[in-house]
């Protein structure tokens, strides 16, 4: 006689069939993609077929499907690399911010590299502004420029008023940080010329050269 349980799953086919599925049969057998596996929760399927070994094109996989936790297991546990630049690329194009806050923080502690400055005009393009706002300290004026054009050309505006104000800041920082005109004056101010130069009263060529480079760079002190 059989028990009321075992009749209720052996008289419901979809059921049994999602039992089956995960027992060490047919399609445990057939199974051969790692990143499948683990979004399914299957580790312990994966650990049983040491055939199969997990690639970069499992981790493309995680990110296509925002998948942060397979990405981890693949990494740490499988020390499959994820910190490429094209890997960066597209966890930025998905925007994927912790996906891309994850592959930069295994990779060597670096603020600029090859692949972030694509990887903000992707994010720009896209209108990923948490991509956006996450690269823009390590990229260059020219490539937020850049990344600013791409954003206003298909109308992300947030990430565009995002641009101007980085830029911006990073301008007013530049500013202040090799223009204190207060040093430059007081310099500018205390020299004094070399006791033997060419011809009286003229400054000196260094004293002029200087004069020329104080002017360049804080023209307000011309």
């Amino acid at each position: 006689m059989v028990h009321n349980s075992a009749q209720f799953v052996l008289g419901t086919p979809e059921l049994l069939l999602s039992i089956a599925t995960f027992l060490p049969g047919k399609a445990f057998r057939d199974w051969d993609n790692a990143f499948e596996m683990l979004a399914a929760g299957h580790e312990h399927m994966l650990l049983e077929k040491p055939e199969i070994v997990p690639s970069v094109a499992d981790v493309e996989r995680a990110i296509d499907a925002n998948r942060l936790d397979v990405l981890q297991i693949l990494v740490e546990r499988y020390n499959v690399p994820c910190h490429t630049t094209s890997l960066v690329k597209a966890a930025a194009a998905e925007g994927n911010v912790a996906m891309l806050q994850y592959m930069l923080g295994r990779r060597a502690a670096t603020v600029h590299y090859d692949g972030v400055c694509d990887s903000i005009v992707y994010g720009a393009a896209a209108g990923h502004l948490e991509i956006v706002e996450e690269l823009a300290p390590r990229v260059s004026p020219r490539t937020l420029r850049k990344a600013l054009a791409y954003a206003a050309d298909f109308g992300h505006v947030d990430v565009v008023a995002h641009l101007e104000a980085t830029l911006l800041n990073w301008h007013e920082a530049v500013d202040e940080a090799t223009c204190p005109t207060r040093d430059l004056y007081s310099v500018h101010s205390i020299y004094v010329p070399a006791p033997h130069s060419a011809n009286a009263g003229r400054p000196s060529r260094l004293q002029r050269m200087h004069t020329r480079l104080c002017h360049y760079l804080c023209p307000a002190l011309a």
